[in-house]
């Protein structure tokens, strides 16, 4: 199920080429691939770029993410030729802040992925130390950088009451997979609702599961018949959170999510050097 909706001067790139040979071996395991490795840094580098985040930002959070990086690590993705190289040149465009290197780089990325049916969704299981740090880490942000974020990813954001009902409306469909469904729509309006409290958000995800599995257990003729009800009863879960406190919590999840990722000190590293060292440089359209 779908969710509802429910930067500076530029270093040369081969500054990066010499940054990655240490990239590749600060806070990596052995069973850790190099493409994974690639892909977690380029998720913590595509949100930063997102979030517009600042050098002192990118040091606080840093200075976060000590004890948040998440141990197990779940990736998909396999051996194709020329991919690798392909993410270390996106790695680079992003740790540059070149954005037109960034998009054509991208798009060689996306061409590979579309190409050899690469799945490239990594799962970070959120830590303790990440949920408890996220609202601390999204009040470094200013409004502007959270208003251009939420903005630039509006078709993400999902709305909890809209979840449910969209799951209603998928939970007689014979090529949904139910259980699949349920699962994602009672862990989403758990985060929405309750936030990253996780005893709260399975409270609020039970709720959510119940009248999913009510529904589900209908006859077509009773659901439709009792279809106000259900609705109804989604909307008093749902409304529980408005909908800046539901913005808030996505937020908190964005930024939970961005320090358990294990690559995040690493790459923070880099972008903060080069960041550092962009801002003492002559800017060319002065020369």
């Amino acid at each position: 199920m779908k969710p509802r909706a429910f930067a500076g001067r530029l270093l040369p790139l081969v500054v990066f080429a010499l940054l990655g040979r240490t990239l590749f071996a600060a806070g990596t395991t052995t069973t850790e691939s190099k493409a994974q490795r690639l892909e977690l840094q380029i998720a913590a580098l595509s949100k930063l770029q997102d979030l517009e985040i600042t050098s002192d930002q990118l040091k606080a959070l840093r200075e976060m993410a000590k004890d948040t990086a998440a141990k197990d690590v779940k990736y998909n993705g396999k051996n194709v030729p020329g991919y690798p190289g392909a993410l270390q040149a996106l790695r680079d465009a992003f740790l540059a802040g070149d954005d037109d290197k960034i998009s054509d780089t991208q798009d060689a990325v996306d061409d590979l992925r579309d190409n050899n049916d690469i799945d490239y969704d990594i799962d970070i299981p959120l830590t303790d130390a990440a949920r408890q740090k996220a609202p601390a880490a999204v009040k470094l942000l200013t409004s502007s950088q959270v208003a251009n974020y939420l903005s630039e990813h509006s078709d993400d954001v999902p709305d909890a009451t809209e979840t449910i009902l969209d799951a209603l409306d998928e939970c007689q469909d014979g090529q949904t997979d139910f259980d699949a469904l349920k699962l994602e729509a009672s862990e989403q309006v758990g985060r929405l609702v309750a936030g990253l409290d996780t005893d709260a958000g399975q409270a609020v995800g039970q709720k959510v599961s119940d009248l999913l599995d009510r529904a589900h257990a209908m006859s077509p003729d009773d659901l439709q018949a009792k279809r106000d009800e259900l609705d109804d009863e989604a909307k008093q879960i749902g409304d529980a959170a408005d909908a800046f406190e539901q913005l808030r919590h996505w937020m908190e999840g964005e930024m939970a999510d961005l320090l358990s990722n294990p690559q995040f000190g690493p790459i923070a590293g880099a972008r903060i050097k080069a960041m550092d060292k962009a801002a003492t440089q002559p800017d060319a359209t002065e020369q």
